[in-house]
């Protein structure tokens, strides 16, 4: 505790909330780096010439979500808004898990794309 006093002006009441914040931040960015090139991979497995959709379709997909999300921010409590986040992108890989032991390889090339967007 008189390390991290040294480093950052913080108070003792304050330090167990500045180190879940800390763990929470490293484990995010593990995440996204762990399946970001996952994600690429399953982009590509259908070849190059057709990533250029893949993009125009996760901007269509931003566009349309956007407004959703924002209004479910701005009329949830964040309390309650947090949790439904996180359980809502844990559904999705876990759905994307069993489809992709489910398919074939003919169909995991489309769940693929889908998983990129």
């Amino acid at each position: 505790m008189s390390l991290l006093r040294r480093v950052v002006d913080v108070r003792e009441e304050e330090a167990a909330a500045l180190l879940w914040s800390c763990a929470y931040f490293f484990l995010v960015l593990c995440a996204y780096y762990i399946l970001r090139p996952i994600r690429d991979e399953m982009g590509l497995a259908g070849g190059v010439e057709n990533l250029a959709w893949l993009f125009t379709g996760t901007l269509v997909g931003t566009l349309l979500l956007h407004p959703v999300y924002s209004s479910a921010v701005s009329r949830l409590p964040r309390r309650r808004f947090v949790p439904l986040t996180y359980r809502f992108f844990i559904a999705n890989l876990l759905i994307f898990y069993g489809l992709f032991q489910l398919a074939d390889a003919g169909q995991s090339l489309w769940v693929g794309r889908v998983f990129f967007v």
